[in-house]
């Protein structure tokens, strides 16, 4: 028995490109504006944290630690002098060596003297570029 021959030598057809003068060529899809952008979400952010810690401004000194960082101690309370930046870059104090956070109590008691919300508002000022 011969076997038949499947594939034809003749090529299959192919259609024709469609070819049109008045046709106007389609645009490519564009995607849609996300809904949120990245700075309308760190806006969002920034004022629910304001809107959350606003109240906190308002508030005396705490007997946290604010006794052995500003209000109780004599160091901090003279404000921003060579002596005592001396003393925040020397040692140890308040069982750490943390000499800009001393640094900073003791610029801020210099600007803002003895007032809690001087403080706070310099924080908070401070908080963006951190």
């Amino acid at each position: 028995m011969k076997k038949k021959k499947l594939s034809s030598s003749k090529p299959i057809p192919q259609p024709a490109p469609a070819s049109n003068p008045t046709s106007v060529p389609v645009p490519a899809a564009v995607a849609p504006a996300p809904l949120f952008g990245v700075r309308r979400v760190a806006l969002g952010l920034a004022l629910l944290t304001f809107l959350v810690y606003f109240r906190a401004i308002l508030n005396d000194w705490t007997n946290f630690d604010d006794n052995v960082y500003v209000t109780e101690n004599p160091t901090t309370l003279q404000g921003l002098t060579p002596d005592n930046i001396w003393w925040a870059l020397s040692g140890w104090h308040a069982a750490f060596w943390q000499p800009l956070v001393w640094l900073s109590y003791q610029l801020e008691v210099s600007l803002v003297h003895w007032n809690p919300f001087g403080l706070f508002a310099s924080i908070w000022t401070a908080a963006p570029l951190f």
